[in-house]
């Protein structure tokens, strides 16, 4: 029964995905979206990549290693924007978990590697993990009163949000 609805076998590779792609870019109004693995791309999606002259953009990068500290999915997508760069959950908004990313090559994610240590996943530069919220890492800063140094946890916020853990420095 199944196959008196299904197309006929094409004589070329990936014949579904072309034409489900030669619709969405007949049909668009200005951007289509393609969602793909990057693990295991089809022969297809490589095409497009090896072909795109300049046309296509690549909207973040996944990276199937790390996981979201929330869900705990190997669903973190790199996101940037003017002046900042965000690991974040690809669930959002179902999911708000979200790695560092490293402030020493600011190209790779800070990953928890125990209870004390995170590290970065692009150029392994370790710093000691908070101990409070998890999530966080300390960094130096200087008091703005006595400019004395202490440590204290990179979730920590102005506002008063984010995490208040420090030590003396």
């Amino acid at each position: 029964m199944l196959q008196l609805v299904s197309a006929a076998p094409d004589g070329f590779a990936n014949s579904e995905e072309r034409r489900l792609m030669y619709v969405a870019l007949t049909r668009s109004k200005g951007r289509v979206y393609l969602l793909h693995s990057t693990s295991e791309p089809s022969q297809f999606v490589e095409e497009l990549l090896e072909r795109e002259n300049g046309k296509m953009e690549v909207l973040g990068r996944v990276s199937d290693r790390l996981l979201c500290p929330r869900c705990e999915g190997r669903t973190i997508l790199r996101r940037e924007g003017d002046g900042w760069v965000i690991w974040g959950c690809m669930h959002f908004p179902m999911c708000d978990g979200r790695l560092a990313a490293c402030e020493g090559c600011n190209d790779g994610a800070m990953v928890a590697v125990d209870w004390q240590v995170m590290e970065c996943s692009g150029c392994k530069t370790r710093v000691e993990r908070c101990a409070r919220c998890e999530e966080g890492h300390l960094k130096l800063r200087t008091n703005s009163r006595d400019k004395s140094k202490f440590w204290a946890c990179s979730k920590w916020r102005a506002d008063g949000t984010g995490c208040h853990f420090t030590r003396n420095g």
